[in-house]
């Protein structure tokens, strides 16, 4: 009886160890899809500036030609 006991708790503790691991590597996930998110709206305002300052660059060249 002690022996069937010790067993069921083993594959109970076995099955929450291998629950907890699947939600340790959704919570991985999660968080690697919030960085990847942050990273594409860093690039995105890079992206804006960089559009802008060339728009910048374009301006000045036709005010002053040749300077660029």
């Amino acid at each position: 009886m002690n022996g069937e006991k010790a067993v069921i708790l083993v594959e109970l503790s076995v099955q929450q160890c291998l629950q907890l691991e699947f939600l340790i590597a959704v919570g991985k996930l999660f968080y690697l899809l919030v960085d990847l998110l942050f990273l594409f709206r860093i690039i995105r305002l890079f992206a804006v500036q960089i559009n802008q300052f060339s728009h910048f660059i374009k301006v000045i060249d036709q005010l002053l030609p040749g300077i660029i």
